[in-house]
């Protein structure tokens, strides 16, 4: 896990934080992926999260804002290949529009949306090199006209047809030596302001401190059933054969749960093997038994 000072802007919290303070960023950003103006922008809500139900598999966006036009742009930074894109992107959406249709709403109050990944790999379901894709629902050469647009940004692309205006922000993002055009300049200061917020420097470390809490405690109660298990099967079966296997199933419980906390939180499957050291498998079937 990375220090508050070690972050950069491809980073989770500081992409989100760089782009919901400084809007004028943002607002240029989408005109040069979507090659469009836009008059204004607002911030839905920082960083927001949606659930329904306790029940529901929640989504936390990194950046959520609207135009003057009430068009609503998710934005979200990948830094690791993921297969599962498509259908996150779907996912998003889909919670995007539950949240802006209210109950007994006609279905035309609900607004064009665009949810977009900027992608520091190429996508793994891509099978050529465009440095931009943009989807829409549609059938041969008809659009379906609901509005909703999945856009991909493929930072690795090789090809000759990467904007002029994008081509500089694509280096910034992949750290590569490149033009350092008045954008990416803002770019730079901004991270540097966040730096500088000892209110953006406490927010991460909440939150960071929050889950390392959640998982003590996690732990703190695997060891306890794991204990009494113990206790209790030693007594039939071996008093220390009992205690180790309780204890085993308590680190499992604690891990599955810490596993679930970071998923819930938007982390993919990559960033939370990297973060705690468990292996993909694991992490895989964590995630796999929270979905059912």
């Amino acid at each position: 896990m990375k220090t508050f000072d070690e972050l950069t802007f491809t980073d989770d919290f500081m992409f989100g934080k760089v782009l919901t303070t400084h809007l004028d960023i943002t607002k240029e950003l989408i005109e040069m992926i979507l090659d469009i103006k836009i008059a204004r922008i607002e911030v839905c809500e920082s960083q927001k999260s949606l659930k329904f139900t306790p029940f529901d598999k929640g989504v936390r966006f990194d950046v959520y804002v609207a135009d003057e036009k009430n068009t609503v742009y998710n934005l979200e930074m990948q830094t690791t290949d993921s297969r599962n894109l498509p259908k996150r992107s779907r996912y998003y959406q889909g919670m995007i529009d539950l949240d802006m249709i209210e109950q007994g709403s006609d279905y035309s109050d609900l607004k064009k949306s665009y949810v977009i990944f900027i992608c520091k790999q190429s996508p793994a379901f891509v099978k050529d090199d465009k440095p931009i894709y943009i989807f829409e629902n549609m059938c041969g050469d008809q659009r379906l006209g609901d509005e909703s647009y999945k856009v991909f940004i493929n930072a690795a692309s090789k090809s000759m047809d990467i904007p002029e205006k994008l081509k500089p922000f694509l280096d910034f993002v992949l750290d590569n030596p490149g033009t350092e055009t008045e954008f990416v300049r803002k770019l730079k200061i901004a991270v540097l302001d966040v730096k500088d917020s000892k209110k953006w420097r406490k927010e991460y470390m909440a939150f960071y401190d929050t889950l390392k809490k959640e998982r003590l405690e996690a732990l703190a109660e695997g060891r306890a059933e794991g204990r009494a298990e113990g206790r209790a099967e030693g007594r039939a079966e071996g008093r220390e054969e009992g205690r180790a296997e309780g204890r085993a199933e308590g680190r499992a419980e604690a891990e599955n749960f810490f596993v679930r906390v970071l998923a819930d939180n938007g982390k993919t499957k990559a960033e939370i093997v990297a973060m705690t050291g468990l292996n993909m498998e694991f992490v895989e079937k964590a995630i796999s038994s929270n979905e059912k």
